[in-house]
Parts: structure tokens; sequence; C-alpha cells
């Protein structure tokens, strides 16, 4: 069975997106906002993929019903597979969101966060294909980060040793490998953590928009980032640039 697990936050003002809110000229609940769009793009292109069963990890355990009044309306009944991720440190609940997977028949896993909400089901489809060879996904984000972790269920890394320091994206290569797996290196993706990324992000939205590209554009997304009224400026004459507000 080919499963897609959603890693993911509540949308709850003042626990989400507070680097980026501390970084861009946007009020707690304001970066809120625009988390929750992101997830409800990001839980669009799960819903597009080939994916048999998208299991939606969330925290905190006390948001179910939240969660499940964004997640359901994209998802046929019986396809969604909410649960929360449980107690422990971020390693440890990757690890149990992979097993329970595994315990529920799942061969073939591919884990996505909810900070990429331009990411494209093609990628996702792109992922499964691979792992029905002796092969891992790994989608790079910037920093070497990870926005996408495929795996078969023979291959359990140690999760302690992908996050416990250095980049996330070549520990993680290195356990598979480890393993006896090969690697398959996706396109790279912003995940959207701080200005930087933001800045990234809202080009590339308003380019999709502008070149008319309507497949998979993130929707809730660009609503939310026209609402905040965010511009692309430059730093102090620099070629930096940044995030201002209009009005």
């Amino acid at each position: 069975m080919e499963c897609l697990i959603v890693f993911a936050k509540a949308p709850v003002a003042g626990q989400v997106k507070t680097r980026l809110a501390a970084t861009v000229p946007l009020l707690p609940e304001e970066a809120c906002a625009l988390y929750e769009a992101f997830l409800n793009d990001v839980l669009q292109c799960a819903a597009n993929s080939r994916a048999d069963k998208v299991f939606l990890h969330y925290t905190p355990a006390s948001a179910a019903q939240q969660m499940a009044g964004i997640a359901q309306k994209y998802f046929a009944a019986g396809r969604l597979v909410m649960m929360p991720q449980g107690e422990g440190t971020f390693a440890e609940r990757i690890a149990a969101s992979f097993a329970t997977a595994e315990k529920m028949g799942a061969t073939r896993l591919v884990m996505i966060g909810s900070d990429s909400p331009h990411l494209q089901s093609e990628i996702l489809d792109a992922a499964f294909i691979t792992l029905h060879g002796n092969v891992a996904a790994l989608g790079p984000s910037g920093e070497g980060g990870l926005y996408l972790i495929g795996l078969r269920d023979d291959i359990r890394p140690d999760w302690k040793k992908v996050f416990g320091g250095g980049a996330e994206l070549v520990n993680l290569c290195r356990e598979i490998v480890r393993l006896g797996g090969i690697v398959n290196v996706l396109e790279e993706l912003t995940d959207v953590d701080v200005a930087t990324d933001l800045v990234t992000l809202a080009a590339l939205v308003e380019t999709m928009s502008l070149a008319e590209r309507r497949g998979e554009f993130p929707h809730c997304t660009a609503d939310a980032l026209k609402r905040l009224k965010l511009t692309i400026g430059r730093s102090g004459g620099t070629r930096d640039k940044v995030l201002t507000r209009d009005g």
C-alpha cells in the first residue's frame, strides 16, 4: 500500500510560524492565517496524489476537531486517516509516524510537511514510483533540510542521527546508504520558515499566477498573501530583497 503522511501542526496563533513572524512584518494571527493557507494547499496536493491512504499526523492532540474541519473536505470517505503525533522529540514523533503507517499496512511511505504550499502532486507520484525499486526519495529544501522523505517499509533509519545535528538531508542520505538503499534526489523546493523563504514563495506564486498556471496553483496561499498586502522590495538600496506591507 502506498501511504502519504502529512506531518503538521494545527494552526494556532503564536504556535506556528513563530520564526517567520519574527522576521516579517506579520502579527501572530496573520502568520497563523498564512500557515493555515499553506496547510490547505498541501492537503489539496495530497488529495491529488496517487497515494492509497493519506495519514494526517497532527499536533497537539487536542486539535482533532479543528484539523478534521480543515482536512476532511479534500478526501473521499475512507482515504484519510487522522491521528495525533503523540509525545516525544521531533525525531521520536517522526519514527512513530512511519511505524504506525507500517503497522496499518503501508509498504511504500512518503512523508511531507505543511510548509511547501507550491508542492505538486506529480512530485509525490514520482516519489512513490521511485519506491518500487530499492530506492529512497529525498526532497531537499533550503539549508540542507527536507520537504519530502520517501522510504520503503524495510528501510528504517536511525532518526536520532538524522535530526541530531547538521544537515538533515545529508544525515538521512548517509543512513539510507548504510542500510543498503539507493537515493533519488528530487527537485528542490522552498520550505517556508523565515523571511527569505517567504520572499521566494511570494515571487513564485505571483509568477505562477501571471503565467496562468492553474493546474495545481496554491490558491489558498495566493489569496492569503494578497490579503496581507505583502510586497517584495529592496533593503536600503542593496540587492537584498525584503517583504514590506502596502497600506
